[in-house]
């Protein structure tokens, strides 16, 4: 039998969030309170429930309770990177903010299709199109109620759903792999070297000023956006350094000429990049990230929301980027930086005195060598990772186009 299309409107209904007072909201959960999704827990394509705050139960109103497999969808940003962003929420007990929607899936559509359909490169196109605004990103009630939906058989959409929900189960069972090996780098730093901030195994400390040859931000040239080239010099950005990896997704070029006027700033293998601006109120948010630069000597250039440091010979790179990516450092991080909620900044005075632990070179020596064994075990796992999404890109194109 052969596909059509629907539209969104005649298989889910869409509920706007609601925006509540600040004496209905608290930070501290009780009975007689419901935890209040917003856009910040869309992370991922998961739930995060960090950060939960919690609305007064008594000011909710019956329709704005999530259901098991309403899809929960961050309708306004400021983040074009987060507008649109949904997953679908399996379990009752949560309320949503007014930078959401719901959408409630009718019993016409499969609840694991139609969550599927939002995983999907069509949707994610409709949506990158649709969000308007200057500074914030919205998305109106009929750009999803308009959003063309393939919808076959419901036997075929379960059988559908369930080939997508088995690759997201091993690639979720891959991801884990990655995050307990990743707990293992953790666990021997901690036995070998302690609390980096608090220093209780009480080894020599210095500055990270006295432990580099150089620390400075990059710039960003005249024009912005209008340097740019579609081959040249790599110009990475602050969305271009995450925790320990340097993503290339969304790299961009500058010609030559531009990056030698940038000398300053020219990279180096092994450059530690720290970014220098954004939020911090979870592990990958973009304050404070940091993440080595392994490429050719003069190969790329930073923005101005990167710092640079090039570490001299008396530690290792790999040891110090160690220490900024740990959880107590995070918290140093937090405690020091300046500005507002929504844009916080790293100071390069702050960088510049960030207190470094110093254990001696061997032990360091020996911390390196069992990252990078348990390196390759991750980039194994990476691979396998990336393999199993070409083929859910491949089948979701097949599926919803």
């Amino acid at each position: 039998m052969k596909n059509y299309c629907v539209k969104i409107k005649y298989v889910a209904e869409q509920i706007r969030g609601v925006s509540y007072k600040p004496e209905d909201i608290s930070d501290i959960k009780s009975d007689d309170h419901i935890p209040l999704l917003r856009a910040n827990n869309i992370q991922k394509g998961q739930l995060c429930l960090k950060d939960l705050v919690y609305v007064d139960c008594k000011k909710v109103q019956k329709k704005q309770h999530i259901l098991p497999n309403d899809i929960l969808i961050c309708a306004s940003s400021g983040s074009k990177d987060l507008v649109g962003k949904a997953i679908k929420i399996c379990t009752p007990g949560f309320t949503f903010g007014a930078f959401c929607k719901v959408l409630r899936p009718s019993g016409v559509v499969d609840p694991d299709y139609f969550s599927a359909f939002f995983q999907s490169e069509r949707y994610k196109f409709n949506i990158s199109n649709s969000a308007i605004g200057i500074n914030i990103n919205n998305i109106r009630s009929e750009h999803l109620d308009d959003m063309s939906l393939p919808l076959p058989s419901k036997e075929e959409q379960r059988q559908k759903a369930k080939v997508i929900n088995k690759l997201n189960e091993i690639i979720e069972k891959k991801q884990n792999q990655i995050f307990y090996l990743e707990q293992i780098i953790k666990s021997r730093f901690m036995e070998m070297f302690g609390n980096a901030v608090l220093n209780d195994k009480h080894w020599d400390v210095k500055p990270l000023l006295q432990l580099s040859s150089l620390i400075t931000n990059g710039n960003t040239p005249a024009g912005g956006s209008e340097n740019y080239v579609s081959t040249g010099v790599m110009f990475l950005r602050s969305q271009n350094i995450w925790r320990k990896t340097i993503d290339l997704k969304d790299i961009v070029f500058i010609d030559q000429k531009t990056h030698e006027n940038l000398k300053r700033s020219n990279l180096q293998n092994k450059d530690i990049l720290i970014t220098k601006t954004g939020r911090i109120n979870t592990e990958n948010s973009s304050l404070g990230r940091a993440a080595i630069f392994y490429g050719k000597n003069g190969s790329a250039n930073i923005n101005g929301h990167v710092y640079l440091v090039r570490i001299k010979g008396t530690v290792l790179p790999e040891f110090v980027l160690e220490v900024l990516t740990s959880k107590e450092y995070r918290d140093y991080i937090r405690k020091v930086c300046v500005g507002g909620i929504d844009k916080r900044q790293i100071n390069l005075e702050h960088v510049e005195q960030f207190p470094i632990i110093l254990p001696p070179i061997d032990l360091q020596n020996q911390f390196v060598s069992f990252i990078k064994k348990i390196d390759k075990s991750k980039l194994a796992v990476q691979k396998s990772i990336e393999q199993l999404e070409i083929l859910k890109k491949s089948l979701m194109q097949e599926y919803f186009g």
